[in-house]
């Protein structure tokens, strides 16, 4: 099982279950995952985002958990499915970050569930070129 098919057998508990990323559910990782490599993003409302909420990470807490909750996780799923493998970034990263995004928390989901995810070779090979550059 992979990222994409992870979420597709998750039970209402296991959406509300915290993950390893620090104070988010299971569901606000998938959010933020949901989002990546879309056009929601753009340099001035980022801007503004990362000026109201205090910085960079703050606004990453905020875009994800504001996400998860206006979002069925139906419709993460779905967008998960959408996106995932689509290498289109964020400006200012790249697809390195993106391979590191995926495979970090596919853990952050599996791992506090209790359940087998596997990670793609490739991208583990990209993930850690990433890392130690």
């Amino acid at each position: 099982m992979g990222l994409v098919e992870l979420p597709e057998g998750l039970s209402e508990p296991d959406w509300s279950h915290l993950s390893l990323r620090d104070r988010w559910t299971v569901k606000e990782v998938a959010a933020h995952v949901a989002l990546q490599n879309t056009s929601w993003w753009s340099l001035p409302r980022a801007s503004l985002d990362v000026v109201r909420a205090g910085g960079l990470n703050a606004a990453i807490d905020r875009t994800a958990g504001r996400h998860a909750q206006r979002s069925s996780t139906g419709d993460i799923i779905s967008e998960i499915r959408d996106r995932v493998g689509i290498w289109r970034p964020l400006p200012t990263l790249t697809y390195r970050d993106t391979a590191v995004d995926y495979l970090v928390h596919s853990q952050d989901i599996a791992i506090p569930l209790g359940r087998p995810v596997r990670m793609r070779n490739d991208l583990a090979v990209i993930a850690v070129h990433r890392v130690w550059s």
